[in-house]
């Protein structure tokens, strides 16, 4: 009997034996269940990988717009690009079923599913999403400082945002830009951040509706009240600066607002979760970056196989628009960056978020709705309110004319600012910004004059 049993074992070895050493010296092994998404996302790009298998991940399941498994909810509040390997997509019954559930929303969650390609819209490129039949489970509960994203129409919580009283002025025209990089990138933070201003541009300041071009995402907007005029696609972004550029004339203004996620050098080397140190920035070919190796700054257009938009060529486009005064308000990450390369344009004035070498910020929730924190407090000073039309407990306009410069926004903003971002204000186009600008000094002296 021991023999029999013996033998039985030696025959089960052997045949494991003769189908490990049938298998291709290349092949490796999917990865152990409960793998980390990383791990999953490295398995499932490599050639060969067997996809027919269950992966089960765990992860915070969040869904702004477009549902995704990810390693770390911080990383939605930074103006750069995901990490490739810190999510995946999720599409499946599971996301049917996980509608209407707010405790999924921010809980970390253990998933199975499947890892299958998919070509992105309208591109060439590849990407993977996370195919889920089931719903996951809790493991554990939404932390209480985790704030739900608002899921309802802007104007429901914010009426006045949606309501314009000011005659129009047809001599001032406007760009609102973002573009988000992809469904799971595009926060709705970035449309918050554009209606708001445009709402103050056109209640605040008189631009009529035709004068402001806004260019977005996909091309289709968030509610019927902001129109978008273009997609952010590379063409889309071409054909709104064409616009500008046939339009306007030497007598005319423009302002510029740009909120996106931004590419370039962080000087910790990367990005928070990847080692990478230029961090979707692009390799600087005209030798006009002062950091080593030099990187272009960058920001996103969406769902491109083009590749990121780079500051020299954003300058270039701005620089042949006919205008009297340009003032340019951008919030990407390492947007300080396009300082130097904007400064070619004649009669600019320059307002970034952070420094070329610095992450900018999302994380500001007003009344349950997301805002990016700099954009917001300067949006905010323009208005001379909040976006319900209440007053401010400070009062922007300090030398009290009655209106509200670009200098007084930019400093009522940056003391308002408490994310770990560095603004900048470049009022008198020289290339150079500065953090701490005042009446006396060149930067403070022309913003004090100028307004939208």
């Amino acid at each position: 009997m021991k023999r029999i049993h013996l033998l039985l074992l030696l025959t089960g070895w052997l045949a494991t034996l003769l189908v490990t050493s049938c298998k291709k010296d290349n092949e490796e092994p999917p990865p152990e269940p409960n793998n980390s998404i990383p791990e999953a996302i490295a398995y499932a790009l490599t050639p060969g990988a067997d996809l027919t298998q269950p992966f089960v991940l765990e992860g915070y399941y969040w869904n702004d717009g477009a549902p995704i498994l990810i390693t770390d909810l911080s990383l939605l509040d930074i103006n750069s690009p995901l990490p490739r390997e810190a999510y995946v997509a999720l599409t499946g019954e599971a996301v049917k079923l996980l509608e209407g559930r707010e405790n999924y929303l921010g809980a970390l969650v253990r998933i199975t599913g499947y890892m299958e390609p998919i070509t992105v819209p309208q591109t060439k490129l590849t990407d993977l999403v996370f195919r889920c039949p089931e719903l996951p489970q809790i493991l554990r509960d939404r932390r209480a400082a985790v704030l739900l994203p608002f899921k309802g129409n802007i104007c429901e919580r914010f009426p006045r945002l949606c309501s314009f009283t000011l005659p129009v002025v047809p001599q001032k025209y406007a760009l609102l830009y973002s573009g988000g990089c992809n469904a799971a990138n595009a926060h709705r933070r970035y449309w918050n951040d554009l209606r708001f201003m445009y709402t103050v541009l056109r209640d605040k300041y008189g631009y009529p509706a035709e004068n402001i071009i806004v260019v977005y995402t996909d091309g289709v907007g968030e509610d019927n009240i902001m129109p978008v005029d273009y997609a952010a696609s590379g063409n889309g972004l071409g054909t709104a600066f064409e616009e500008l550029r046939t339009r306007m004339t030497a007598s005319d203004d423009l302002f510029v607002f740009a909120t996106n996620h931004g590419g370039g050098q962080h000087r910790a080397g990367g990005h928070q979760m990847v080692n990478s140190p230029r961090n979707f920035g692009i390799e600087d070919f005209n030798g006009d970056e002062l950091e080593t190796p030099g990187v272009d700054e960058t920001f996103c257009l969406y769902n491109s196989d083009l590749g990121p938009v780079p500051d020299d060529y954003f300058g270039t486009l701005l620089s042949v628009i006919p205008h009297r005064q340009m003032i340019a308000v951008l919030e990407p990450c390492f947007s300080g960056g396009f300082i130097r390369d904007l400064s070619a344009v004649s009669s600019i004035a320059t307002v970034t978020a952070c420094l070329e070498d610095e992450f900018s910020y999302g994380g500001l929730t007003i009344e349950g709705v997301a805002f990016d924190v700099f954009s917001y407090y300067f949006t905010e000073a323009l208005f001379q309110a909040s976006p319900n039309g209440n007053a401010l407990t400070t009062n922007p306009d300090t030398n009290g004319d009655g209106q509200v410069s670009v200098l007084e926004a930019f400093l009522y903003a940056t003391e308002k600012d408490t994310a770990n971002e560095t603004p900048l204000l470049d009022g008198n186009g020289n290339g150079v910004g500065t953090n701490n600008p005042s009446t006396s000094e060149p930067d403070g002296m022309r913003a004090r004059n100028l307004f939208l």
